[in-house]
């Protein structure tokens, strides 16, 4: 079961059923009295990997991912970023060249 997203449970035979099927999470559910109705926080978090040569934030800073969900970073030592992201619609480790290219998860 994928964290954050919501699920139905059966009782008493706990059999699960997935409520949300998309890459945001959810948190805080809470059921009306006569628990007919569900009503949860949907989270949605947004972040860009930038390079900035020499921890300048001029110009020369340059946006290395669209914006999504990115977190996680690393360099190898051959220059690369590794970070996680779900930009292809589940949770991997991406890499990609420090200009941008090359971007492969």
């Amino acid at each position: 079961m994928a964290a954050g997203r919501l699920w139905r449970i059966a009782y008493p035979g706990g059999a699960a059923q997935p409520l949300t099927h998309d890459t945001s999470r959810y948190s805080a559910p809470s059921a009306s009295a006569d628990c007919r109705t569900l009503a949860a926080l949907q989270e949605n978090q947004t972040s860009t990997v930038w390079v900035a040569p020499d921890g300048r934030s001029d110009d020369a800073a340059r946006r290395i991912t669209e914006a999504g969900y990115n977190h996680g970073i690393a360099w190898f030592p051959d220059g690369r970023l590794a970070y996680e992201s779900e930009a292809g619609g589940n949770p991997d480790v991406w890499v990609v060249d420090a200009d941008g290219g090359g971007a492969c998860g």
